[in-house]
């Protein structure tokens, strides 16, 4: 991009989505830029926007983070400012990934109770043996 050529909407949106999943499943710049074989300068101006993803490499970074193509393309609107909302924050993201985390570990802790309550209601309970004599 030149000097003083403002981004385009569409190109800092891919890279806030793209940052987005990154930071959701905990990987650095560099991780990323290692899984997507670019340089985590790279990373960074795909992340901002500074540079256009060719077709190829969205396709290659929807590949390695497991999402669909149309995730980068999701929700956008370039009348929008790209900058505002809590998920282009890190805060924002780490809050998301940690209430994921969180969300899963209730998800399996409900699971657990109601197993546990499966196998009392499919217990026959003992009756009392009644005294000889």
């Amino acid at each position: 991009m030149a000097r003083g050529e403002k981004q385009h909407p569409v190109d800092v949106h891919v890279g806030g989505q793209l940052r987005s999943q990154r930071v959701l499943y905990g990987l650095s710049q560099s991780e990323l830029a290692d899984k997507l074989d670019i340089t985590f300068q790279q990373l960074q101006k795909y992340e901002t926007g500074s540079n256009r993803m060719s077709a190829s490499r969205v396709w290659h970074a929807s590949r390695v983070l497991g999402v669909p193509v149309s995730f980068f393309f999701d929700g956008i609107d370039e009348n929008a400012d790209p900058a505002a909302g809590i998920l282009n924050t890190r805060a924002g993201l780490e809050l998301v990934r940690d209430f994921e985390a969180c969300s899963k570990e209730v998800r399996d802790f409900a699971s657990g109770l109601a197993e546990a309550a499966a196998e009392c209601l499919n217990t026959t309970p003992k009756k009392p043996k009644k005294a000889v004599g």
